[in-house]
Order: C-alpha cells, then structure tokens, then sequence
C-alpha cells in the first residue's frame, strides 16, 4: 500500500473511531484532552508491519496518531506516517456509553490514563497526553 493510501485509510478509522461529546457525566468529561494511539494501534490502523514501523522510525520518520478533545465537540485528529501529516477536525459526540460517528456506534472505556476503544476487530489503545 502507498503511504499516501495508508494516511487515507488511517484517516477513515481514525474518522470511525472518534465523536465524543463533552456531557456533564464524569466519565465523559474524562475524554477531554489530548490522547496518543500506542504503537500496536498505529500499526493495526495503518497496515504497516512491525519491520516497516521500525525502519520508518531509523530514518526519523514516527507514525503517530493524536486525538485532542475540546469541550466544545470538536476533536483535532493529527496523523503523522512516514513524515506525512495529516491534521482534521471534526464534531464528537457520546451517547448511551459509546462513541458515534456516522451512526456507527464504537465501544470505549477509560480507567486513569488509558482509553480503549474497540469495534469489531479493530481495538485501539490510548494515552492521555499530559500537559506540561
């Protein structure tokens, strides 16, 4: 796949994997902030195969994914893979518990720092970024 290909369809997920809102119930006021993808999700979200990854990441290149909430219901996806960016932001919103984006509801949990969100297959582990 070219890298142009995989920042698309790094985008799609991520797109399907984002629009929460900011509700006065604490765990999603939790959401607020920015989040960073592990490793292992931007390897499954971009295709790249661990041996990729690592030779992207010898030559400086990092594959990144940042997700910052704002309490405003708009959330800026930033997308770095093999030096390319992507930045785009859209609505969130959460209801009854899950993620909805498109109609496509995406299961998600937060416990402190982490947040895991899953659909189907695809499970995906977040950080929350700490400000400095």
């Amino acid at each position: 796949m070219k890298p142009i290909k995989r920042i698309i369809a790094l985008l799609l997920l991520a797109l399907m994997a984002l629009s929460f809102s900011a509700c006065k119930n604490q765990k999603e006021q939790s959401i607020i902030g920015q989040w960073s993808v592990n490793e292992e999700g931007v390897l499954q979200m971009t295709g790249l195969s661990k041996e990729e990854y690592e030779q992207y990441k010898q030559k400086g290149l990092t594959q990144t994914v940042i997700m910052d909430f704002n309490n405003e219901g708009i959330v800026a996806i930033t997308m770095s893979v093999a030096g390319q960016y992507v930045k785009d932001f859209l609505p969130y919103e959460v209801k009854d518990g899950k993620v909805i984006i498109d109609s496509d509801p995406i299961d998600y949990t937060i416990k402190g720092n982490e947040m895991i969100m899953t659909q189907d297959d695809l499970k995906l582990t977040l950080t929350r970024v700490e400000e400095d």
